[in-house]
C-alpha cells in the first residue's frame, strides 16, 4: 500500500511538474516568435549559421532564435503562433488534470490549419511576389512548388480551397451554402427551360419499346 501510495505521489508530481514545464515554455515561445517576427527575422538566421556565439536580436536567444527559425522561417509560417498557445492548454491540463477534452477536440483544427494556413499564406505570398519570407515559412513554399509542378499555380489554389471546404464538411459537419445556392440556381434554369415537361420512366421506356 506505501508502494503505490509513493508511486501515485510520485507521477502526480512528474504530471504537475510536466504541466508547469510547457506552460512556462509556451510563454517562452511566444516572446521568441513575436521577436523575431517583430526585429529579429533574418538576425535569427545569420545567428544560427555563423555558429560564431555571437549575441541574437531575438528576446529568446540563441535559442529562441533556434525555435523561431525552425517553427516560423522554415516550418509554418505565421500560423506557428497559434503553437504556443496550443502547449499552454496542454500545461495547464497536466497542471490541473482537467480539460483534456477540450485538447483532444481542437487537436485535428490545429493540425489541418498549421499546413493550411502555411500553404495558404505561401500561395499568397508567391503569386503577389511579396517581400515577406516569414508568411507562410519555408514548409509553405515548399508545398506551393512541390503540387505546382502537376497542376500549376491555378491548381493550387482551387485544391487550396477545395481542401478547406471538404475539411468543413466532414469535420464540422458544416453545410456548404455554396453548392446548394450554385444547386438551386441549376433547379431554377432547368425549370425555365422546360416548364411543361416532367419526367415519367414508365412513359419513357414505353416510348423506346414503340420506336423498337
Amino acid at each position: 500500500g506505501g508502494m503505490l501510495r509513493l508511486r501515485a505521489f510520485s507521477f502526480e508530481k512528474a504530471r504537475q511538474s510536466g504541466g508547469v514545464f510547457l506552460i512556462l515554455f509556451s510563454i517562452y515561445l511566444l516572446f521568441a516568435f513575436l521577436s523575431h517576427l517583430i526585429n529579429a527575422g533574418t538576425a535569427d538566421a545569420s545567428v544560427l549559421q555563423s555558429y560564431s556565439g555571437q549575441t541574437a536580436v531575438n528576446s529568446g536567444g540563441y535559442f529562441g532564435a533556434w525555435f523561431s527559425n525552425l517553427f516560423i522561417s522554415d516550418g509554418f509560417g505565421l500560423i506557428s503562433l497559434c503553437l504556443p498557445f496550443y502547449f499552454f492548454l496542454l500545461g495547464y491540463s497536466l497542471l490541473e488534470n482537467r480539460f483534456w477534452e477540450l485538447a483532444r477536440f481542437t487537436f485535428p483544427y490545429l493540425f489541418f490549419s498549421l499546413y493550411w494556413f502555411s500553404g495558404s499564406l505561401a500561395y499568397i505570398k508567391l503569386v503577389f511576389d511579396l517581400p515577406f519570407t516569414d508568411l507562410g515559412g519555408g514548409l509553405g513554399i515548399s508545398m506551393n512548388e512541390w503540387i505546382a509542378q502537376f497542376i500549376g499555380r491555378v491548381g493550387t489554389g482551387l485544391l487550396l480551397a477545395l481542401s478547406v471546404l471538404l475539411f468543413l464538411q466532414v469535420e464540422m459537419g458544416a453545410k456548404i451554402r455554396l453548392f446548394s445556392r450554385v444547386g438551386e440556381l441549376f433547379a431554377r434554369w432547368d425549370q425555365s427551360l422546360a416548364p411543361n415537361e416532367t419526367y415519367d420512366p414508365a412513359e419513357m421506356k414505353r416510348g423506346q419499346t414503340t420506336n423498337a
